[in-house]
């Protein structure tokens, strides 16, 4: 026989499963469509960082020229040749400065560049993680799952309310007998009304 309140509650149990699993889900895929745009987002910012680190290397190496310009100009305009002693020696160090600041600005800039592929691939991953999250939900196992469970807990409702109800009504049934026997005042024969019986 079906029991309302098992059914009740099993389709209740059953509704509310339903529908947090597939609000997990939505939230899984929306997770994964967030981690996917931050991983291209990284990715734009790691191109980015080195395109503005050969162009800052650009600039350090024409402000390194200009500096070895001036200097063989001054050191020309003096009447030093330029070919040999302090004057060779000083333009070496200006050029030889001037490429190693070039290559200290690419190597910072290929840093940065680095560190934000590495983020773009983390967020490639949490991406991939949220998609398996929300291929993992099954909505309707869920519901059955819960909706049986629901039923079960039901069906113990049930059984202790109708054991409650039978034990009561057995309790006054046999009381009113005793009653209305006669034996309510261990008289035999005498007859209780149903208003001088004390509960």
């Amino acid at each position: 026989m079906c029991d309302p309140v098992s059914i009740t509650i099993a389709v209740i149990s059953a509704y509310s499963a339903y529908n947090q699993s597939e609000a997990a889900k939505d939230q899984a895929n929306y997770n994964a469509v967030v981690a996917d745009n931050n991983s291209k987002m990284a990715e734009y910012q790691a191109e980015d960082a080195l395109a503005r680190g050969e162009q800052d290397a650009m600039n350090v190496r024409r402000k390194a020229a200009a500096i070895g310009a001036d200097q063989r100009a001054t050191m020309a305009a003096r009447g030093l040749d330029l070919g040999e002693g302090t004057a060779l020696s000083l333009l070496d160090q200006t050029d030889f400065f001037g490429a190693t600041d070039v290559a200290t600005t690419r190597g910072n800039a290929g840093k940065e560049a680095y560190a934000l592929k590495a983020q773009a691939n983390n967020f490639a991953t949490e991406a991939v993680a949220a998609r398996a999250s929300a291929d993992a939900q099954n909505s309707w196992l869920s519901a059955a799952v819960a909706g049986a469970q629901g039923y079960a807990a039901g069906q113990s409702i049930s059984k202790g309310m109708s054991g409650m109800l039978g034990g009561g009504g057995a309790g006054v049934s046999d009381k009113w007998s005793i009653y209305s026997s006669g034996s309510a005042s261990g008289a035999p024969g005498l007859k209780a009304t149903p208003s001088s019986v004390k509960w």
